[in-house]
């Protein structure tokens, strides 16, 4: 993890001497985390009710898949706003490195 960091420091140093572009790797760095977290937990579908999830794709095609697409918008929408909200505060720290 050490040299991960000392290497986005030399990036960071080297295109004008700002820590923004390092900033802005560990950000992204973490929003994909997040994102890989929300896929493989599962944690959406443990809170939500599961009454068609546990159905079979023969028994009831139609609640299994508007289950199913029903997950993925929600978790689609989660991502985007994980993304808004990396999106805000890359957007805050480079004004604040202007200034």
């Amino acid at each position: 993890m050490g040299r991960f960091l000392d290497a986005l420091y030399v990036a960071a140093r080297g295109s004008g001497g700002r820590l923004v572009f390092a900033g802005k790797m560990i950000a992204l760095g973490v929003l994909s985390l997040v994102i890989l977290a929300v896929f493989l937990s599962g944690l959406l579908t443990q809170r939500l009710a599961l009454k068609y999830v546990t159905l079979s794709l023969e028994e009831q095609p139609f609640g299994f898949v508007a289950t199913m697409l029903f997950y993925v918008v929600l978790e689609a929408f989660l991502i985007l706003v994980f993304a808004a909200v990396v999106r805000r505060v890359l957007k805050s720290e480079s004004v604040g490195a202007r200034s």
